[in-house]
């Protein structure tokens, strides 16, 4: 199993570094894409449910996520050679309209207890990661109307970073704590060592379904999902569906931090619905319950990671058309809810279900 876990997170390493080299011609030159074309955050935290749901601060307490995406089949002149040339044959010679963008986060994980300062084997470790990364996004093209077909959406994240002291977590949670007046974390001395991480995401997801035809509202769409996650941190596949129902369906409901997407192809328009989501997620590794892949862990740990992992998210969506110097652009806000089942074993049993929401915050797209 250990050969096996070291084998999937290196995948990330084999498509970077020794893939095959496509070559697409359809997208821009660099120098028509140096205009970005939305702004995106992404900010998770079980705070957000610790009165309504359940306590806060335990487990997955904090992420952040921001994007820049740039003008569609556009790919930054800034990437090395042969990075630029595999995003491009994500357009696979012009199959597909293409979106890239750029991105850095930061996750963090601490015990249920932030008051105990030795080492906690029974619980989580403490840990955070620290991360930069690209993503591209695609949809095929409809040959009839010679545009994105927005049933279809496929995405590619890949990110590099640092765990360790380095992330940052501990400093984070201390100063909102401090902000805050809650209580102080003492334990950061035992967190995951720092090491360098690299991480590969995919995602795919297809709206199977869509009623009524002429768009008139009340919407309602099903669309189907799956996708995975290979690296040094976590290794996991995943499916799902989602249901939507509102004034108006764009082209696709927004994501978590852990899902890699840009978002929309096209502007939005002035749109209100609500979705609920299932996800199940297959996992092979998760270096902040099991330990890391490269080096001993911080302490002994009793944990392992459960294979099946469920996660049920409901949430509203509001999106509006607006103009920026005579030119029409659009945003979208959404506050969605999660219940994520119980992500490890320990001698005392399987770990509690656990809330926490994501706010997510988009403009000029």
């Amino acid at each position: 199993m250990k050969f096996w876990k070291r084998s999937c997170s290196l995948l990330a390493l084999w498509w970077l570094c020794c893939g095959v080299t496509w070559a697409g011609d359809v997208q821009k030159p660099a120098g028509e894409c140096a205009a970005e074309s939305g702004k995106h955050i992404l900010w998770e935290n079980d705070v957000f449910t610790g009165k309504l749901l359940g306590r806060s601060d335990k487990w997955y307490t904090n992420g952040i996520k921001v994007y820049n995406s740039y003008q569609p089949d556009c790919v930054p002149g800034y990437l090395p050679d042969f990075l630029e040339d595999r995003i491009r044959g994500f357009g696979d010679d012009g199959r597909y309209a293409i979106q890239t963008g750029n991105v850095v986060g930061q996750l963090m994980f601490t015990p249920k207890n932030l008051t105990i300062s030795a080492p906690q084997p029974m619980d989580r470790f403490w840990g955070g990661w620290l991360y930069v990364g690209i993503v591209a996004q695609r949809q095929p093209y409809d040959t009839q109307q010679k545009k994105g077909n927005k049933d279809e959406l496929e995405t590619l994240e890949l990110d590099v970073g640092v765990t360790g002291p380095i992330s940052g977590a501990e400093q984070v949670q201390r100063g909102i704590h401090a902000l805050s007046n809650s209580t102080m974390p003492y334990g950061w001395g035992n967190q995951i060592k720092t090491e360098p991480g690299i991480q590969f995401n995919y995602s795919r997801i297809r709206r199977a379904w869509k009623y009524p035809d002429n768009g008139k509202p009340p919407n309602l769409d099903f669309s189907w999902h799956y996708g995975g996650a290979a690296g040094t941190l976590f290794d996991y596949v995943n499916g799902g569906f989602t249901v939507r129902l509102g004034s108006k369906l764009t082209d696709e409901a927004p994501n978590v931090i852990e899902s890699p997407s840009i978002g929309q192809f096209r502007k939005t328009s002035d749109a209100l619905y609500a979705l609920a989501r299932l996800d199940m997620k297959g996992v092979a590794h998760n270096t902040f319950i099991d330990g890391s892949l490269l080096r001993k862990d911080p302490h002994m740990s009793y944990l392992s990671s459960k294979r099946i992992v469920p996660q049920f998210t409901s949430g509203i969506v509001v999106e509006w058309k607006y103009k920026d110097d005579g030119i029409e652009d659009g945003a979208r806000l959404s506050f969605l809810i999660h219940r994520r089942g119980s992500e490890f074993h320990s001698p005392d049993g399987p770990g509690a279900i656990f809330n926490f929401a994501t706010l997510n915050v988009e403009w000029d797209l």
